[in-house]
Parts: structure tokens; sequence; C-alpha cells
């Protein structure tokens, strides 16, 4: 997850789609129409094409030389090592790569944290994170300092040695930190693509409140569960991971209401009498 994502600045979204084609005024399929519909689209801004100006010989050599440079980085030996340290780990970047020249300044973070934590490329390069903060994804500014042309930034994915086992744990309890948000984001979950576009905006709207009215129209959370396990008991797969990964320690047992459990519990069992012969 990138900084902005961690901080509750922006909603990112990393998904494969695979569906019949369908056919126009069918129930299902229909191209990628039916997947902006439900909900993606409003997370699109229009693309707009920018008139280009005429550039001079120093830009254009200044763009060629930033082009080599962003293809040596995408052709470069790179990797993360992950290392505990004390109470927070150590993010190494290492491997082979040359782009650096006198007249091209490179910088590199992990994406996970603000652009602010760059460093000057020259490796290898530490820097000093928490859990919830490590990736395998490594963001990149190379810039002609002298030249007035647009700078190149990238990601690059690279491979990751030392990753622990339950980083993921640590992010869910970064995003899910309190009783509220966790019921929240069961709402969320529940209600699809179209339900976590409303629930990354509305999230910094929320500073407590009826935990189990949230969401479209004040439905309770129950009608939510029900009407899962009756008709599509598949979209109860993401509750079911969530809720089983927060309650294997004592502060995601702290999250997970009791009084929640009591009402999951009687929604498993109707899923289970349903699957049953």
């Amino acid at each position: 997850m990138t900084n902005a994502a961690l901080t509750g600045k922006n909603l990112e979204v990393m998904a494969a789609v695979t569906a019949r084609k369908g056919r126009r005024g069918g129930s299902s399929g229909f191209g990628i129409d039916r997947f902006l519909e439900s909900g993606f689209e409003k997370l699109c801004v229009p693309y707009r094409r920018c008139e280009t100006e005429s550039l001079d010989r120093e830009e254009v050599e200044a763009l060629e030389l930033l082009d080599k440079a962003r293809e040596t980085l995408l052709n470069a030996d790179l990797n993360v090592v992950c290392s505990a340290a004390e109470q927070q780990w150590k993010w190494r970047l290492q491997g082979t790569a040359s782009v650096s020249t006198p007249k091209i300044a490179v910088t590199v973070w992990p994406i996970s944290v603000g652009e602010d934590r760059a460093l000057p490329f020259a490796l290898p390069q530490t820097w000093t994170l928490p859990i919830q903060r490590l990736t395998g994804l490594a963001a990149f500014r190379l810039r002609v300092p002298d030249v007035q042309v647009d700078d190149v930034c990238l990601v690059l994915k690279l491979r990751v040695n030392g990753m622990p086992a339950d980083r993921m744990h640590h992010v869910l309890m970064s995003l899910i930190s309190d009783r509220h948000r966790f019921l929240a984001f069961l709402r969320a979950l529940l209600g699809g693509l179209e339900g976590m576009v409303d629930w990354a905006r509305n999230d910094s709207e929320q500073n407590g409140g009826a935990a189990w009215g949230i969401g479209a129209n004040n439905e309770p959370l129950l009608e939510d569960l029900v009407r899962a396990a009756s008709r599509d008991p598949a979209r109860l797969d993401p509750v079911r991971r969530l809720i089983d990964d927060l309650r294997k320690t004592d502060e995601g047992r702290r999250i997970v209401p009791d009084d929640f459990m009591c009402v999951w519990n009687a929604v498993e069992q109707l899923v289970h009498r349903g699957s049953s012969p």
C-alpha cells in the first residue's frame, strides 16, 4: 500500500476481472460497462489530451537522457531485504544499477512512505519502517535539474526477501483500529466495489455513532449479513477471512465486538444449513 492509502488520502484498488462478455440487454456481462457502472467509474477522471509544445535541442536531449535512465531502472537487478530491528524493521534496497549522471538526479523511496523521505539513489540504501509499511514497491523520481522538462516518476515491483508473514494483519489493524471502523468496513465489504468507494469517501467524516446503522439508509448490518447469506453466500467469504484474521490476537478480539460475534455465528449457521444436502 502507498503512503496515501495508509494515511487515508487515497483509495487504491488492484483487481483482475474475468467474466463472460454477455449481450446487450442481458442480465450479465456486456464488456467493461457493468464493471464501470458498479462503482469503479466514480474513481476515474476523464482523460484530456494536452497540446504538445515544440522543444529545443537541450530539452530533447534531456528527455532522451531521462528515457535512457528509466530503461536502465526497468532492467536493473534490484531487490528488497526486510529485517527486524527492535520495534521497527529495516527496509533495504540493494542490487546493481547505474543511472545517475552529472546531468540527471535520481531519488528513491519505499512507496509506503511520503516522498519527503526520498534519498539520492546510491545502492545499497536503508529505511527504518513499521511493519505495516513494509512493501515490495519502490518509487523513483528522475529529473534534469537545469532543463525545464517534466520529471519522470515510476514505481517498480521488486523481489522481497524477509517479508514477515503477519504483515497484512498489521496493515489491517492500522486501517481497522476500533469497533466503529471494523463495522463500517464490514458494510463496505458486503457492498462490493461501490461499498468500498463509499466507505473510503465517508470514513474520514465518521467519528463514532451507531455502528449497527452505518451505511446507506441506515440499514442494520444484520440485514446485510442475512441478505448475503440467503442470496449470495460467497460474498461472506472476505468477511469470514477478516474476522478469522482479527480474532487471532487479543487486539483483534478487542476490535470485534462480542455482540457482533453472536450475530455472526447465527449467520454462519444459516449458511451451513443452506448448503447442507
